[in-house]
Order: C-alpha cells, then sequence, then structure tokens
C-alpha cells in the first residue's frame, strides 16, 4: 500500500510540474501582437499560401513542413499572433520531452534523464525558441524522435526492431521536410549503425533495409510534403525542384551581414545574444520602461558547458563510456557543423546542440550527487543556482514590461546591447 502511495504522489508530482512548466512556457504567448524576428519572413509565406495560393520563394527558404501546419493552425484558431506560433510551442514542449526519453535511453537511467529535462527546461534557449514561429523547436523535435527511435531498434542484443527502425526513418523525413540542417543525423546514423555491425549483431540484409528507411522513406517524404505546389497559382511539378535549387543556392552563398551575426565557437561564451524583440517607453537618459525578449543562454549553464564537455571527454577517454561517447558526438556534431559553413550564423543555431548539453550536465550531475553528502549539497546548490537565474532573467525572455533600471542591471557586457 505504501508502494502505491509513493507512486501516486510521484505522479502527482510530475503533473503539476508539467503543468508549471507550460504555465511558464506558455505565459503570454500571444505577445507582441505583430511579427518579430524571423516570424516577418515565416508568418508573409505562410499568409501567401492561405490567401493569394502562392509560393513566395523569398520570404522562406526552408522546405515547407512547418509552415504548411502553421497554416492548419491559422485556418483553426486565426490569424492571431498565437496561432503564429501554437506549432513551435508544441514542438517545443515537445523537444523537453524528447531530451528526458533520449537521455534515458542512452543512460538506461531515469534519474540522469530528470536532470537533463531540468537542465533543458532553464537553459533559456529553449524557451524563446518555443515561443516564436520559427522552425527550429519543431526540426528539433523530429531530430530527437528519430534518432530515440534509431535506438529503441538496437536495444536488444540479438535483435533489431525493424519497426523501430522505419520509425526513424519516418521521423528523419519529417525532420528534413521542415529544415535540410538535419541531414547532419545522418552520421549519428550510420556511426550507430557501423558500431552495432561492428558486434555481428546486424547481418547484411538489414543494410539495404537501413539504404531505404533513412534514403528512400525519407526522400518520399520530403517531395511529398511539397506536392501542394502544383495546386497553388501558377504552380507545376518542375517548380518543387527550382524552389529546392534556389533554396540550397540561397544557404550556400549567403554572404550579408546581420548586426546579430556571431561566429559558432562563440556561442557557448554567449558573446553576441539576440534581441528577437524590443521596445522602450521615452527617449535617451529618460528612458522609463523595457519591454524585450532576448534569445540568451542561462548564464550558470552556459559558462559551465566546458566542465560538462570535460567530463564527457575524461568519461569516454578513461572508461570507453558509450554514455558519454554518444552525448559527446552528438555535442560536437550539432554544433561544430556550422564550422564547415561559410554563410551567416545566429547565436539560437546553438538551440540544437542544447538536449546533448543538457544531457552532459545530467551525466556530471548524477555522477556527483552519487559521491556522498556534499555532492548532493552541491548539486541542490547549483540547481537552485539555475533557477534563481531563470526567475531573474524571466521578464526578458517573455516581454514582461520592467524598469529601464532593472533592464540595465541585466546588460553585463556591452555586446549584449
Amino acid at each position: 500500500m505504501i508502494d502505491i502511495n509513493q507512486k501516486h504522489y510521484r505522479m502527482m508530482a510530475v503533473f503539476y510540474i508539467c503543468l508549471l512548466i507550460i504555465y511558464l512556457y506558455g505565459f503570454g504567448l500571444g505577445f507582441p501582437s505583430k511579427q518579430y524576428y524571423d516570424e516577418e519572413h515565416y508568418v508573409k509565406f505562410v499568409r501567401h499560401l492561405i490567401y493569394d495560393h502562392q509560393y513566395d520563394v523569398y520570404s522562406n527558404n526552408h522546405p515547407p513542413l512547418f509552415h504548411l501546419l502553421t497554416a492548419v493552425s491559422i485556418k483553426l484558431l486565426g490569424d492571431v499572433s498565437y496561432a503564429w506560433r501554437v506549432v513551435s510551442f508544441g514542438a517545443g514542449l515537445g523537444v523537453l520531452l524528447m531530451t528526458y526519453m533520449l537521455a534515458k535511453k542512452i543512460s538506461n537511467d531515469s534519474f540522469m534523464a530528470c536532470f537533463a529535462v531540468f537542465f533543458s527546461v532553464f537553459d533559456f534557449i529553449s524557451l524563446t525558441q518555443a515561443r516564436i514561429a520559427m522552425m527550429s523547436s519543431l526540426v528539433l523535435f523530429f531530430m530527437l524522435l528519430s534518432l530515440w527511435s534509431f535506438l529503441r531498434a538496437f536495444s536488444e542484443e540479438d535483435n533489431v526492431k525493424v519497426k523501430e527502425l522505419r520509425n526513424a526513418g519516418v521521423f528523419f523525413g519529417l525532420a528534413i521536410s521542415t529544415k535540410l540542417i538535419s541531414l547532419n543525423l545522418l552520421a549519428f546514423f550510420i556511426l550507430i549503425f557501423f558500431v552495432e555491425m561492428k558486434k555481428k549483431r546486424v547481418h547484411r540484409p538489414l543494410f539495404f533495409k537501413f539504404l531505404n528507411y533513412f534514403v528512400l522513406v525519407p526522400i518520399v517524404i520530403f517531395i511529398g510534403s511539397q506536392l501542394f505546389i502544383p495546386f497553388l497559382k501558377n504552380g507545376n511539378l518542375a517548380q518543387i525542384w527550382d524552389i529546392f535549387m534556389f533554396n540550397i543556392k540561397y544557404h550556400s552563398g549567403m554572404r550579408q551581414a546581420h548586426p546579430y551575426a556571431s561566429k559558432w565557437w562563440s556561442w557557448p561564451l554567449m558573446l553576441r545574444p539576440i534581441w528577437f524583440y524590443f521596445e522602450s517607453q521615452g527617449h535617451g537618459l529618460f528612458i522609463t520602461s523595457v519591454r524585450g525578449i532576448i534569445c540568451i543562454g542561462n548564464p550558470v549553464i552556459f559558462w559551465m558547458i566546458p566542465v560538462a564537455v570535460g567530463n564527457l571527454l575524461w568519461d569516454y577517454f578513461k572508461t570507453k563510456s558509450r554514455i558519454a561517447g554518444y552525448i559527446l558526438f552528438g555535442f560536437l556534431l550539432q554544433w561544430m557543423i556550422y564550422s564547415f559553413s561559410k554563410r551567416l550564423h545566429m547565436f539560437h543555431y546553438f538551440y540544437y546542440s542544447m538536449p546533448f548539453v543538457s544531457m552532459a550536465f545530467a551525466l556530471l550531475a548524477s555522477k556527483i550527487w552519487r559521491i556522498n553528502k556534499i555532492g548532493k549539497g552541491v548539486i541542490v546548490a547549483y540547481c537552485l543556482l539555475v533557477i534563481v537565474m531563470f526567475v531573474y532573467w524571466y521578464p526578458l525572455l517573455v516581454g514582461v514590461p520592467i524598469s529601464y533600471d532593472y533592464f540595465a542591471q541585466h546588460m553585463w557586457f556591452k555586446s549584449w546591447i
């Protein structure tokens, strides 16, 4: 009877924690009532689809799945600000869930997985990406789903779950139909696949299934997501290829300047965060209040990334830890891929690395927790500091009006303004 009660209380605690997270992430989702940052391009594109039945290639240079889902949201809820953002909001919450599921799958440790989702919830960047009509949270959600399914396919010692392999291919197809950056996930799939082959658990026929599920199926889904184009005004099948080539040329050749551009290596240092939105009351020395949304990271987490990643490196090279290896490879893959690109880079691209950052912190935190009482005290204190920093910055993450003095307290460096 005691065990039943304990399970009941745990479930209730999880339920109320989830409600709190939904409230924190969804508070004032409709603000601002106008488009801000890249919403200006994407909402414009969706409106062209809905009202003009045209594909405006100049206001969208990504695959259209996110925009199609947003169009459905607008049709159902109306052409209002929260309807533009509800797809990102739902996917952003899904990213938190999948961070837990993936961490648990990699580590087989629900305690460590709880730490992972904790650090994800309070990392700041997950919040701001879940509240803006951009495709980042949707593509990351599909990427994590795909990776989780792929790992599940190889979870049994002498058996490969072909159904999970197929599911991973479908989610991968949905990811590339949202944003092509998700193609880098193929490197993770290939690594895990050949590791399993080396163990002689994978037979030759499965290689062809791999090609089918991670080449053919994603291509079919990618093309299928664009088959609405011939039904638009002046649309035809050839436009699918033309739009794809335009997008490739745009991203490979984009060299324009941007005031919030930043180098990939600087993202963990937060040298140049992004003001998604900013407004103030008053002028010059007489500014009385500020209302803004800044895409920045939690300093308590971001500036400790070298420690968490250092622990991964130690665990992997010292003990050949599979858990540390997967997390380390995922982090480096999602972050350092931008080192090969010469196009414009922005701080919010680091969002794709954050689930692995959170897992790196979770692995270190769970290790320290299990040392002794002092270790537990250190982790409790650190987690409280993470929460305190979240509360301190929260108004500037969701656009709550604040005094100019409170705003100025947060501008620790000139590059943050």
